[in-house]
């Protein structure tokens, strides 16, 4: 068995379809809720610009749905698979968020960011900076959804656990250390991909951060953004103390 390193999603983009079946990822959901706030604050939303597309699922569902997407993500290998999934026609753009340059993202009626992309924004004002390149790719006015893994889910469902799954073909564990200085959780993700008789062993190593709600608010409105909502993930129900994922509606 060949062991080897690769940066995030890299070697996931392989799995991670399947992955998300197995696990029941509510993009359907997700997507409803999206739809329904779009409706509800009155945003005459057209075109959405998705951060953080991963393989296209969310994008389709949302072409579906009648929306002009034009999607993003800083993954080569999860592009490649979403050309697969959405065809030639569509909107994908290569760039990662965060740094010192801003890609030309147009201008749209709302962007979503979801499954803990915020979270990557680790770096002291790399948050700030994302928020403010993706308000550059909004008209005025336009819709920011965006959801965040919470401070509980950080220390108390990552924490310092191991987990995993067999898929046959595929399995994985995900060791989790959190740090409480900080308040990151290192996810060090190991896949074994069957490769005729043998198994590949590949590790991704991931880094997410939680965020208080005073540094997000702070980021927010440096960026022009008004805060309209925050609820318990893609649903009508407040936040809470025990809120996994907050989802975040704001406006331009």
């Amino acid at each position: 068995m060949s062991k080897e390193e690769a940066a995030p999603y890299e070697v996931m983009a392989e799995v991670y379809d399947r992955w998300m079946q197995y696990d029941g990822a509510p993009y359907e959901q997700w997507c409803g809720f999206i739809d329904a706030a779009c409706r509800r604050h009155d945003a005459q939303v057209k075109t959405i610009l998705e951060i953080g597309c991963g393989t296209g699922s969310m994008t389709a569902i949302l072409a579906h749905h009648g929306y002009q997407v034009t999607s993003v993500d800083g993954s080569k290998a999860m592009l490649q698979k979403a050309r697969e999934k959405l065809g030639p026609t569509a909107s994908l753009v290569q760039a990662n968020l965060g740094g010192s340059d801003t890609p030309d993202l147009g201008s749209h009626d709302a962007a979503i960011c979801c499954f803990d992309v915020v979270n990557y924004f680790t770096e002291e004002g790399q948050l700030a900076r994302a928020l403010a390149q993706i308000r550059s790719g909004l008209r005025a006015g336009a819709l920011l959804i965006f959801d965040a893994n919470s401070q509980f889910k950080m220390e108390r469902l990552f924490g310092d656990r191991t987990f995993g799954g067999d898929f046959g073909d595929f399995a994985y564990i995900q060791r989790c250390h959190y740090d409480v200085a900080s308040r990151c959780c290192e996810l060090l993700l190991t896949f074994f991909l069957r490769e005729g008789g043998l198994f590949r062993r590949v590790t991704e190593r991931h880094l997410q951060r939680w965020f208080t709600d005073e540094e997000m608010n702070a980021a927010l409105a440096a960026s022009g953004f008004e805060v309209l909502r925050v609820c318990d993930g893609y649903t009508d129900v407040d936040r809470s103390p025990g809120t996994a994922r907050a989802t975040w509606v704001v406006r331009a």
